[in-house]
């Protein structure tokens, strides 16, 4: 039941998030991943962001976290730069893409978020928050 639910939820945001793309360099930003959305966000949020912070923030091996960095980079939602004080150290940043992907990101959540608010009466919310919020610390 669970897992038809999230597949479903899935596809919408897929869906949505197709809808919102507004020009040939975004025909396959529903084909994102959550993990590489992910990674998106942590650059986004932080300041002077490192593959190290990114591995940190996400609980991945650092490894990994650069074949995925390496990926996005290839794919125009990152960029690398060298750091001005250490040249062994490289910054992560979001392109203009990148950019624009977590936006379109942002307003599909807000989308669906208002969606639920409008659909659901106010008792029905605080128990979804809660149901989601209980999975979301199984997951941890």
């Amino acid at each position: 039941m669970i897992q038809k639910l999230m597949e479903d939820m899935s596809m919408l945001i897929e869906k949505k998030m197709d809808e919102n793309a507004m020009d040939a360099a975004f025909e396959n930003l529903g084909n994102l991943t959550v993990s590489q959305l992910d990674y998106l966000g942590v650059v986004r949020d932080g300041e002077k962001v490192t593959s190290s912070d990114i591995a940190n923030a996400l609980g991945y091996a650092n490894s990994s976290v650069t074949v995925m960095i390496k990926r996005l980079i290839k794919m125009g939602l990152l960029i690398k730069s060298p750091s001005s004080e250490d040249k062994r150290i490289s910054y992560i940043e979001l392109t203009e893409l990148g950019e624009r992907v977590v936006r379109i990101q942002l307003d599909v959540f807000g989308e669906i978020a208002c969606a639920l608010e409008e659909e659901l009466t106010r008792e029905e919310q605080v128990v979804l928050d809660k149901l989601l919020r209980k999975g979301l610390n199984a997951l941890k």
